[in-house]
């Protein structure tokens, strides 16, 4: 007897892990505030740095989780 698969997921409804395995690791996040920061991924220990002129940056998907958490950022 063969196994029902179920149907594939939607662009925007992959998962991270999925995106990193089709070789999609980056993740344009924009920042919310005005005041400059400068933040270190917790997954990868990558630095990056937002301020109000330079609001968007590509970010790991593997750090993308722990800013989305912050509500400092949103995805672009």
């Amino acid at each position: 007897m063969a196994r029902e698969m179920p149907p594939p997921a939607k662009p925007d409804q992959t998962s991270e892990p999925a995106q990193a395995a089709a070789g999609n690791t980056l993740q344009r996040l924009r920042y919310l505030a005005q005041t400059p920061i400068r933040v270190q991924g917790l997954a990868t220990g990558r630095r990056y740095e937002f301020s109000e002129s330079k609001p968007v940056d590509d970010v790991d998907i593997r750090d993308v989780p722990a800013l989305l958490r912050t509500r400092y950022f949103q995805r672009a």
